[in-house]
């Protein structure tokens, strides 16, 4: 990955993440990224500052980039994700389906891997 796509990747985790609020906390998710394919292309995977939280960024030769996914702890103990734009595309739904998959150990093995690349 060139230096011009961590800008821009770093630019939009600014941008879209930094002040994602989950139960009234600010989360910071720039641990990472681990790379990894959901459907068919390829996604960035960022650990929050809480532990608990991952953002999940269309990589930039992705063709839904800037989307990006966000897991949240959810009050079952488990996790939800949502999708952070309102486009509804075939790269998209086909990588949710994958994300919805992750089970709940998958996902905090996905924030150590983040956490330490």
């Amino acid at each position: 990955m060139t230096q011009k796509h961590k800008v821009s990747i770093l630019l939009l985790l600014h941008l879209f993440l930094s002040t994602v609020q989950v139960h009234a906390q600010e989360l910071t998710c720039e641990a990472g990224p681990v790379k990894r394919q959901y459907g068919s292309t390829y996604w960035l995977v960022y650990a929050c500052d809480d532990n608990e939280s991952l953002a999940v960024v269309a990589a930039p030769e992705n063709p839904a980039s800037p989307f990006y996914f966000f897991f949240s702890r959810a009050e079952d103990g488990g996790y939800t994700v949502r999708g952070m734009n309102t486009e509804k595309s075939d790269v998209i739904n086909s990588a949710l389906k994958d994300l919805k998959k992750l089970s709940k150990d998958a996902i905090q093995l996905l924030i150590k891997e983040a956490k330490n690349a």
